[in-house]
């Protein structure tokens, strides 16, 4: 038998419904023995004849290492190591018939190696058909589609794996910029999302440098996909919705959510990146997150300006504010008589044009403090105590 011939009749094997069990049953055809495959544990994957599978497991490396059959008993051995992508197996090739055994043992493995190693290329070359395609599908669906076009997505989202009409959610990632995080740890995150993304109906595709946002189904793939992100990146998780043609408003609310966990994590004293769902996000939170424009930010700092020009004032009226307005104490996180405190407050209101007892006052303010609070807020819980 010639190695066009081999080869054939392995790819015949490995054309059904099981392709180890056919593939180690022709193996032991050709060796006119047995076969059995292990896994790099050295469990049994499939086998076929009486050679003793446990005497060979026991000496699995030792026999492949050998240039020539290794006897065990009756039977003589040979042991060669095959693979597809980052998985590899044993496949031990067992005969009474040494001779023969010896001759066409290295003409098998080559088979299966050259069989194996265009598998994993048709293989690979899917994966990467499949990551284009998730990129321009994202794409597209960021740019926007109308009501009309939505079954047709929903065609192609379901040969990704995705069940049309059901809740998918948008998660961004972001590698932090301020986290102690190493530039490896963030190689290897984004390795696993990939991995996972081959894996599962999930679309991929990096929005900008550092940023990469995923389209995944509602349920345990969202639940599995945060916790591979928890630790190593800035995250913001949508709401779910099964309108495609939500996709824009979803992603926008998305990168919103995203600002505030950036915000998060530049605060927190943890030094851990943070997860924000955007559906539980305060209106306060949504405010400042979204107001990224100059003229934006300028308007919410404009009120109440002058009052960080006094420093006294300012630090009083920010603890009266992070410990919600109990003057008691403030007064004595501050160390000073809560009268002392209450004839600051009468000068900031003197200054503010209003009362303090107002909630539009309040909410005025927490708006236009709302870093230097949040900053205070962060800190240890002792120093207001």
């Amino acid at each position: 038998m010639n190695d066009a011939e081999i080869l054939q009749d392995l790819l015949y094997a490995a054309n059904g419904d099981n392709p180890f069990d056919g593939l180690v049953q022709q193996l032991g055809r050709q060796c006119n023995g047995s076969a059995t495959i292990f896994d790099t544990d050295h469990a049994v994957i499939s086998s076929t004849g009486g050679a003793p599978r446990i005497l060979i497991r026991q000496s699995l490396v030792e026999i492949e290492g050998s240039t020539h059959a290794v006897p065990i008993g009756r039977w003589f051995v040979s042991v060669g190591r095959v693979g597809v992508r980052s998985q590899n197996y044993f496949v031990a090739l067992a005969s009474q018939d040494r001779t023969h055994l010896e001759q066409i043992a290295a003409t098998i493995f080559e088979a299966l190696a050259l069989m194996l190693g265009t598998v994993a290329a048709i293989e690979g070359t899917s994966l990467a058909q499949r990551a284009v395609s998730s990129v321009k599908t994202l794409q597209e669906l960021e740019i926007g589609i109308l009501v009309s076009q939505e079954p047709s997505y929903w065609r192609r989202l379901e040969q990704f794996g995705y069940t049309p009409f059901s809740n998918v959610q948008i998660l961004i990632c972001q590698a932090p910029e301020t986290h102690e995080a190493s530039e490896e740890s963030v190689k290897n995150g984004l390795h696993l999302i990939r991995r996972y993304a081959d894996e599962n109906p999930v679309l991929v595709a990096e929005s900008k440098m550092g940023t990469w946002q995923l389209l995944v189904p509602e349920g345990p793939l969202v639940t599995e996909l945060t916790q591979l992100v928890h630790g190593t990146f800035i995250a913001a998780l949508s709401e779910p919705f099964a309108s495609l043609s939500m996709y824009p408003d979803m992603y926008r609310a998305t990168k919103i959510a995203l600002r505030h966990a950036g915000k998060n994590a530049k605060q927190s004293s943890s030094h851990m990146p943070n997860l924000v769902h955007a559906g539980s996000m305060s209106p306060i939170d949504w405010m400042n997150a979204a107001s990224v424009d100059r003229l934006d930010v300028k308007v919410l700092r404009r009120f109440g300006d002058a009052l960080r020009q006094d420093q006294e004032l300012f630090e009083s009226l920010m603890e009266l504010l992070a410990v919600e307005l109990d003057v008691r104490k403030a007064a004595r996180s501050l160390n000073v008589h809560p009268n002392t405190l209450r004839y600051r407050m009468q000068k900031v209101e003197r200054d503010l044009g209003g009362s303090l007892s107002d909630p539009w006052m309040i909410a005025n303010l927490c708006l236009s403090f709302y870093d230097e609070l949040r900053l205070r807020q962060a800190g240890p819980t002792e120093q207001r105590a």
